[in-house]
């Protein structure tokens, strides 16, 4: 059976990379391909979509484009309706995520910042649902630019820093937005010991205009404490562990020119990772913009600065398409590092998103070439490769299938992170895995929601298959916004197989001032060695209570019961948004 299924995927795997790397030719030589591509511009999902959803003034479908540290894209802007500082909630398949601020707004793409709820993983791609505390802004109102009268050719790149405008000096200065949140946990057991409390307090936000001019700073960081008498090997123990996510100063210019220092997280190609350094960033033409990153990359494990990786990557964009019906973007980048002053890492990195009608396309790849930090490697590798494609509006619905692959990197700079003593490099530096899947969604009338996904991964620890089906109910009990969802899927890994399920609900109180999601999880996992057989099962209830139009509290109890011991965690937390 294996066998057959590694026959199968390789001759699969070269017409993957066949799309991989040629899907900019058939996006880019469609007949409509003219102009430069806006973002978000999504066909399926204009315009006549917002006016007939139900009620058309505060509820707006959108996709997912790129997630960040404390928030996301999505490919919906102010010319349909949304405008800076609205608040609201996002919703996947009828789940609620979380609490959402439209932080800036672009016309066809939005920055959300989002509070989560849960743990839930967001891929590129997805069908979300923003539901706004207030109404949509009609086209060409005072939501800031007349949609009407912006030019087609306006394009604001996918995971670029929002627009600042191409204005040098204005009468608007230092406008000043953030959040701070503190969060707390306490967690008990009856068994193991486990006992724990751990403080979170978090801020992020920036300052633009400043001083009226187009300069602006901008911050992303956590302070963590932990205290009790479980978890005592970890770096936060009796010690206040910060982490800074980014703390940058940066400028555009008038020319759609950047310029960027300190530490940050460059949208323009974030496979690179944490820098602290430079960036710059030029409009070579219409179509193509040219930058560099240079600087030292901080520990890899908690982002302390460092001096021992010193990174080198020049990059070019490209896009094309007029931003209707079809729509290209790509972006690739040579990474060189040094470590300890010896030549370590060289990889190309590969960003790519395309729309043609109602199929889109998004492909995000490193390929290292050894220069000598191999070790275990003797050819270039693809080290990392996620590919996803949506095709709606299909007789099953929405079609989704991609494929993911990683393994680590074969450099000095990633073994170090763990001594050998510990974990000998062979088995450190392994092949990673691959994933192919497909999956698909179906919208049955106004209320109903209906999943699917199935996946094959090949790995050294465990081959197989794995599946996922999820149906979801919007509006229980005359309440137009509640919602109930249930997800079954089935748990494979290295010798242990077994199951699993959750089922949600969301109510709202007071026009969603306050509201209430209780959920149940249950997971069953046998072992094949050891023929025993572990089960868990949490018992929740959240809660999220809008204070006030700056003020948030949240609450949640959690109660889980497995075969050894019963575990209770209660979390707190208080956001200031400004």
């Amino acid at each position: 059976m294996r066998r057959a299924v590694r026959l199968v995927l390789s001759v699969l795997l070269p017409l993957l990379v066949l799309l991989h790397c040629g899907a900019g030719l058939a996006f880019a030589q469609s007949p409509d391909s003219v102009g430069v591509p806006e973002v978000g511009n999504d066909p399926a999902t204009e315009e006549s979509d917002v006016a007939d959803s139900a009620p058309p003034e505060t509820e707006l479908d959108c996709q997912l484009l790129y997630t960040t540290t404390d928030g996301l894209f999505v490919d919906r802007g102010f010319e349909h309706g949304l405008s800076k500082g609205q608040t609201g909630f996002l919703e996947l398949n009828g789940r609620r995520l979380g609490r959402i601020e439209v932080s800036s707004v672009a016309r066809k793409s939005s920055y959300l910042r989002l509070t989560r709820q849960g743990d839930e993983a967001l891929t590129s791609g997805d069908a979300l649902t923003l539901i706004l505390d207030t109404p949509l802004q009609p086209v060409g109102s005072d939501s800031g630019v007349d949609a009407q009268q912006a030019p087609r050719t306006t394009f604001e790149p996918l995971l670029a820093q929002p627009r600042m405008g191409l204005v040098g000096v204005t009468d608007a200065r230092n406008l000043f937005s953030g959040r701070l949140s503190l969060r707390q946990l306490h967690q008990s057991t009856t068994e193991n010991d486990l006992d724990y409390r751990r403080t979170r307090l978090s801020t992020s936000g920036n300052v633009q205009r400043m001083d009226g001019t187009p300069w602006a700073f901008e911050w992303s960081g956590d302070l963590f404490y932990r205290d009790g008498s479980g978890y005592e090997d970890v770096d936060d123990y009796q010690e206040i562990d910060v982490e800074l996510y980014q703390f940058s100063l940066y400028r555009r210019f008038e020319d759609k020119g950047l310029v960027r220092a300190g530490r940050f997280l460059a949208r323009e190609l974030p496979a690179v990772g944490y820098i602290d350094g430079l960036q710059g960033e030029s409009q070579v033409s219409e179509s193509v913009r040219a930058g560099v990153l240079f600087g030292f990359k901080p520990t890899r494990d908690d982002l302390e600065p460092t001096f021992k990786e010193l990174m080198l990557a020049p990059y070019a964009t490209f896009e094309a398409g007029d931003g209707a019906t079809t729509r290209y973007s790509l972006t690739a980048g040579l990474m060189a590092t040094l470590y300890e002053r010896e030549a370590d890492r060289l990889a190309i990195l590969i960003d790519q998103t395309g729309r043609m009608g109602n199929f889109s396309l998004y492909s995000s790849s490193e390929i290292d070439f050894d220069v000598g930090g191999f070790e275990s490697r003797d050819v270039a590798r693809i080290t990392r490769w996620n590919l996803s494609s949506h095709w709606s509006e299909t007789w099953v619905g929405t079609l989704r299938a991609g494929l993911d692959h990683f393994e680590l990197a074969d450099i000095e700079a990633q073994r170090d992170l763990v001594p050998e003593i510990v974990l000998d490099e062979s088995e450190y530096i392994d092949n990673g895995y691959w994933r192919y899947w497909l999956g698909a969604t179906q919208q049955l009338g106004e209320h109903w929601t209906i999943t699917e996904e199935v996946s094959y991964t090949l790995s050294d620890s465990s081959d197989g298959f794995r599946w996922m089906a999820g149906i979801a109910r919007r509006g229980l009990f005359g309440v137009r916004d509640a919602s109930i969802s249930v997800d079954v899927y089935n748990l494979l890994g290295d010798d242990v197989a077994g199951y699993g399920g959750r089922a949600a609900a969301y109510f709202p109180i007071r026009q969603h001032e306050i509201y209430l999601q209780p959920s149940v999880s249950f997971r069953s996992v046998e072992a094949d060695i050891s023929s025993q057989e572990f089960t868990v099962t949490d018992f929740a209830l959240h809660g999220h209570w809008v204070l006030g139009p700056n003020w948030r509290a949240t609450a949640g109890v959690t109660y889980g019961v497995t075969d050894d011991f019963d575990r209770l965690l209660v979390d707190v937390g208080l956001v200031l948004t400004w």
